[in-house]
């Protein structure tokens, strides 16, 4: 089967960063802005609210709502994974640089990642997250592909529900792109593009066909 989703995607400039974080202070729920303030750069605080936003815009598309109201769905697992309480859809969050990205979906779990290749550490050890068979298959010029893939099925692997932490070396990397755990199950991805110098994916159970959304990240604060 077929899983069908929209990735709402945008990009916030650094002049802009001390504008959503005012708007976000105003308009987010208190829980959801003070998860936000957990990080420690401001800019990736921003982005933070800003995938919010993106979420809020997105479900608005499917049902209309008062401004602000419609966060009130969004909870976390103990694990910290996004879900939508009783809505039936499937959320994934992710942001990486100055981009932010919102993946929702009616067909099941979905999972997506975004990567700056510039932000990317390069030096990065592969055997902190390949497997051995991986290790003796792809090359360093490749690692920020196969971070990203996995990052994508692992968020995948937490909506469905496990409740454990998937291992990046449990999930292997196939010849076709797509990534299998440890148990033989077959997880797709497939790529998306938010402009040069990014690398991103979105996952799901099975195939997935995704539709990329482009907002103007002003429009999120003011609307």
């Amino acid at each position: 089967m077929t899983t069908s989703c929209v990735i709402y995607w945008t990009r916030l400039s650094g002049s802009s960063v001390d504008a959503c974080l005012q708007a976000g202070a105003h308009d987010l729920p208190p829980n959801l802005w003070q998860r936000s303030q957990h990080y420690r750069d401001r800019q990736v605080r921003a982005l933070s609210v800003l995938g919010k936003r993106l979420l809020e815009y997105g479900l608005s598309r499917y049902m209309p709502s008062p401004h602000g109201q419609l966060l009130k769905f969004l909870r976390y697992t103990a694990q910290g994974s996004p879900y939508l309480s009783g809505l039936g859809l499937s959320v994934s969050f992710s942001h990486s640089a100055d981009v932010v990205a919102c993946a929702l979906s009616e067909d099941g779990p979905v999972g997506v990642d975004v990567q700056s290749v510039q932000r990317f550490p390069m030096q990065t050890d592969g055997r902190l997250f390949l497997n051995a068979a991986e290790l003796g298959q792809f090359t360093e010029k490749t690692y920020v592909d196969l971070w990203a893939k996995k990052e994508a099925v692992y968020k995948v692997t937490a909506s469905n529900g496990n409740g454990s932490q998937t291992p990046f070396k449990s999930l292997t990397v196939t010849t076709d792109g797509n990534v299998k755990d440890a148990k033989g199950q077959t997880y797709h991805t497939q790529p998306f593009h938010v402009g040069p110098g990014y690398v991103s994916y979105v996952a799901a159970n099975g195939p997935v066909c995704a539709e990329l959304r482009s907002v103007e990240a002003r429009t999120l604060w003011t609307a």
